[in-house]
């Protein structure tokens, strides 16, 4: 009775939760319609439909061509098969409808710099919007997971699956989007409407132009291909390299505006506030559905506890690749609490250790759990290619 109880709480919390962060981007539209004329907002909606039919065609085309169904017995994992069939019955879901995907489709495959490219080189699962929800499971997280992470790592998922979280949150995003479309019209409306608009436009972008060109005759766009470097990381600097430089353009423009019509400054920052406010809610709801699936996951017969040390293990290699320092400040800065698709381990942790309070684990087990001794062997580390992506990131 208690347990009903308490699972009826928790579920209206996190009903409630998801309901209050709706209320903050509908919010955001609210203030955008009373702000911006009525084409702003319309050509806002316009642009977002259209790209998202695009990214949806997209998905598409990448789920035919990017993923096959993973084996449900191999030298990796001879359960995988007996897990899911467990996981399926449980979920009440039927596995044809939601196979268990490969992100790999062939030797090397992960080495390109292909949309799974990354999520085939390291131990990951996850619900993939690919025109329709796809479960999908890399060689290496099976490798590294005994049955019982697995099966934890596998159920989160699951929850993802038929809470449909994605949907959820896809809907949010499409919101989103509109709110930081209508912000940029209006930006441009003030920006080439402002008081000495001929001079002060021309004066803004002749000093864009020369910031560009600048940096074109610089070292902003040149990035070198030194011998060993692979492609996509090349490729990667240079897409960094050309997004600092457009943002320092950006700003720079906006100053010179700001200058001839101070109140385009306050369009300005009125502007980027509503962009961070809509990215903060939106990965806000991200985090609260990843609490959601890790403490939902007893529901399919999980332990949290596995889960715990599955968490653990990804930590860890992740530390080896970049270092612990880097990881640390990556995950618990500031800007990856507001804008972090994921919480933080230790927040994980202590939602996990509360889970298993609840089910009456004794505080020793949960305690090892959370601070006892991960040993990964050495083979389980990232490729250098892949530490070479995310460090020129």
């Amino acid at each position: 009775m208690l347990a009903g109880a308490g699972g009826f709480f928790r579920d209206l919390r996190y009903i409630l939760s998801i309901a209050c962060l709706y209320f903050g981007i509908f919010a955001q539209l609210a203030i955008c319609v009373w702000a911006d004329p009525s084409w702003a907002v319309a050509l806002g909606i316009v642009i977002v439909a259209i790209s998202a039919m695009w990214a949806l065609r997209s998905r598409k085309r990448l789920f035919v061509k990017n993923l096959s169904v993973h084996p449900d017995v191999s030298d990796i994992s001879p359960n995988l098969g007996r897990i899911m069939a467990d996981l399926y019955r449980r979920a009440g879901v039927r596995a044809q409808d939601y196979p268990l995907y490969d992100f790999r489709t062939a030797e090397g495959a992960e080495k390109t710099a292909t949309p799974f490219g990354t999520e085939a080189a390291i131990p990951s699962a996850a619900v993939l919007n690919l025109g329709r929800s796809v479960l999908a499971v890399s060689v290496p997280l099976l490798a590294l997971m005994d049955d019982e992470e697995e099966r934890a790592v596998l159920a989160h998922e699951f929850i993802h699956l038929i809470e449909a979280h994605l949907y959820w949150r896809y809907i949010h995003n499409l919101f989103a989007g509109v709110v930081y479309w209508a912000c940029v019209m209006i930006q441009m409306l003030w920006f080439f409407s402002a008081s000495g608009g001929a001079i002060a436009t021309s004066l803004a972008m002749g000093v864009a132009m020369w910031f560009i060109l600048r940096n074109f005759s610089g070292d902003g766009f040149i990035i070198h291909h030194n011998p060993g470097m692979p492609d996509d990381v090349y490729l990667l600097r240079k897409a960094n390299a050309a997004s600092r430089i457009w943002r320092r353009t950006l700003l720079t423009a906006s100053v010179i505006m700001a200058f001839f019509n101070p109140l385009y400054l306050a369009v300005y920052v009125f502007s980027l506030s509503m962009h961070w406010l809509a990215a903060t809610i939106t990965r806000a709801v991200s985090r609260v559905n990843e609490y959601r699936a890790d403490a939902e996951v007893v529901t399919l017969g999980a332990s949290p506890l596995s889960l715990m040390t599955a968490l653990r293990k990804l930590r860890l290699l992740e530390e080896r690749a970049l270092g612990a320092a880097v990881v640390t400040k990556r995950q618990d800065s500031w800007r990856a609490r507001l804008l972090g698709t994921h919480p933080s381990l230790k927040h994980r942790l202590r939602n996990l250790s509360a889970v298993a309070r609840r089910q009456g684990i004794p505080a020793g087990e949960i305690k090892a759990a959370a601070t006892g001794p991960i040993v990964i062997g050495e083979e389980h580390n990232y490729p250098l290619w892949l530490i070479q992506r995310m460090q020129a990131q």
